[in-house]
């Protein structure tokens, strides 16, 4: 039998109290704070502002989270450092050697950023080793930068475009979108590209399709010399220096609030982390009837339907029969490797094995970074057939008690054989009433007397159709 998982929910919640499991995951916006050379994060509705939640001892400009870290740029010292999400273990050297460096991405197995007093694009490993300053050169004032797909883009401040390049920074298109004005924030997400005009005369946020068409420089309007900009699921978002706040937006653009956020210092960059949204469907599952001992499998499906990952942080079987079911271990999700993108999903399959009659109930409970996500589970362990109370076959008849196991119709099975010769035992099969234990009588026949002739058997099969399994018995006649 396959080997269980079991893991009650009291148990997952104690293990989520300890800190052995994360709880669900905080969605949140981060900014860096020129004014108090800082970094701060609120709650994704604008509220519970952590000010300062990092300090960064120079001029933080671009941020970006990826993981469980977050990425900031620092002008004053040419450099680009590194926290954990709530803050600790800030290296503020993470990179060094870029030139005023401004936006910065990250994606995959590397982190890129713009040196904004220079013409190129940085790229380093995702560890901070093997900078390359110049990974991309031609930029021209490069400031806002986002990764995507095959293609790594950024702002030109200096010619007034978007650029576009492949991620190993071939194919640089430094005219991919033009007529921007001053662009300065640029982010990616979903179909579109969108960066801010900060010039005294335009002070829009734009938005333009994935290949560079269809641009429209006046997106969302009167955003203020408006900086970074970020978008999530839901909206967009930018920072407002000179009015020290932060601003949101439908992803339409309609519904502008440029007063989203309020008391930040000179805000520069910002990023957004998206909050992690899964499902695990069928929401129940009943297995029906099953004899005692027998097994049967049901698959379910945990999906993720956001862009930030899904992870399983803890799976099992709990509840008070939680003994009559298992997890396969063939299942497609696990514990140690899965991560969902949007779109993704992974395959638990359980099996239900009564280990005795009557109804059975559990859960199959799954822990995310989305919460907790179950699946009532039912089951009903029936007996096994049974034949009893076989009569000594004489020359007139065969005499079987027979019993369902449960409240099935049942098929009764007679064969004969004699010295390798099958008998044709007429009628070769009996239906046994739900629910009872007749005592069935196989008539005398010439092919019945063939079978219990000496050395001949009779094999006697009841059979659940239901249920499943079937009970056998031989009838041998003494040489």
């Amino acid at each position: 039998m396959t080997p269980k998982i079991r893991l009650t929910l009291a148990s997952i919640l104690a293990l989520v109290a300890l800190g052995a499991i994360a709880p669900a995951a905080n969605a949140y916006v981060y900014w860096s704070n020129a004014g108090t050379n800082s970094i701060t994060r609120a709650s994704l509705d604008g509220t519970g502002t952590n000010q300062p939640l990092i300090t960064s001892g120079g001029y933080p400009r671009g941020v970006a989270v990826e993981g469980n870290h977050i990425y900031w740029t620092d002008s004053d010292t040419s450099s680009i450092g590194r926290a954990n999400l709530d803050g600790t273990g800030a290296n503020l050297s993470f990179i060094t050697g870029a030139a005023y460096p401004s936006g910065v991405a990250v994606e995959g197995n590397y982190i890129y950023w713009t040196n904004s007093s220079g013409t190129s694009i940085g790229r380093a490993n995702l560890d901070g080793s093997g900078a390359n300053q110049s990974f991309i050169t031609g930029a021209s004032s490069p400031v806002g930068v986002a990764v995507e797909g095959n293609y790594i883009y950024w702002a030109n401040n200096g010619s007034h475009s978007i650029a576009r390049a492949n991620l190993d920074g071939t194919g640089a298109n430094l005219s991919f979108i033009t007529g921007a004005d001053y662009p300065n924030g640029l982010a990616v997400k979903g179909n579109y590209i969108y960066w801010t005009n900060a010039s005294y005369a335009t002070n829009t946020i734009a938005r333009a399709n994935l290949d560079g068409t269809g641009a429209n420089q006046s997106f969302i309007t009167g955003v203020n010399f408006a900086g970074g900009v970020a978008v999530d699921d839901n909206y967009i978002y930018w920072v407002i220096p000179y009015s020290n706040s932060i601003g949101r937006a439908n992803l339409d653009g309609s519904g502008a609030n440029p007063s989203f956020i309020t008391g930040a210092s000179f805000p520069s960059g910002l990023a957004v982390v998206d909050p992690p949204s899964g499902s695990l469907s069928p929401s129940s599952h009943d297995f029906g009837n099953r004899l005692v001992g027998t097994e049967t499998t049901a698959t379910f499906t945990l999906s993720s339907s956001a862009s930030t990952a899904l992870d399983i942080e803890a799976m099992g079987i709990g509840g008070s029969g939680d003994e009559n079911f298992g997890i396969f271990g063939d299942s497609t999700c696990s514990i140690a490797t899965t991560q969902l993108s949007s779109g993704q999903s992974c395959t638990i399959k359980v099996n239900f094995s009564p280990s005795s009659t009557g109804s059975k109930s559990a859960t199959l409970d799954v822990q995310t970074n989305d919460g907790l996500k179950s699946v009532a589970l039912t089951g009903t362990g029936t007996p096994i057939p049974t034949i009893s109370g076989a009569g000594k076959p004489t020359k007139i008849s065969l005499k079987v008690k027979v019993g369902c196991g449960d409240a099935n119709t049942c098929t009764l099975q007679f064969t004969g054989k004699k010295m390798g010769t099958n008998a044709a035992i007429t009628p070769k099969t009996v239906f046994v009433p739900a629910g009872q234990q007749p005592t069935v009588t196989l008539a005398y026949s010439r092919a019945l007397k063939t079978a219990l002739a000496r050395g001949g058997r009779v094999s006697v099969t009841v059979t659940n159709p239901v249920s499943g399994g079937a009970k056998s018995i031989v009838v041998q006649v003494a040489r």
